[in-house]
């Protein structure tokens, strides 16, 4: 897509929403907050479930049901992960 203009922030955002719509995009992790990037690259075995917090004001608590292991931190992740404004979280889980 391609705008000729520049659009205030309230007026992109539909415009983007409406063509992500239109092309029949889903979203895999429909829970997440529009300030977090959540994106999932699967093995056969495993799946790792990549968040990055672009707020640097807000904090961010995103459901991860099933969990796994956070291979920032190395803690276990049970039902959500909260992530600091900023902050990041690579979670590894079984497929």
């Amino acid at each position: 897509m391609y705008l000729a203009t520049l659009l205030d922030e309230l007026t992109f955002n539909q415009v983007l929403l409406e063509a992500v719509a239109a092309a029949d995009v889903t979203q895999p992790h429909p829970n997440v907050p529009s300030h977090v990037e959540c994106t999932t690259r699967q093995g056969e075995q495993e799946e790792f479930l990549f968040l990055l917090n672009h707020s640097a004001d807000e904090e961010a608590t995103i459901p991860v049901s099933p969990g796994g292991t956070d291979l920032l931190s190395g803690e276990e992740v049970r039902e959500q992960v909260v992530l600091a404004p900023l902050g990041a979280a690579v979670i590894r889980r079984s497929r």
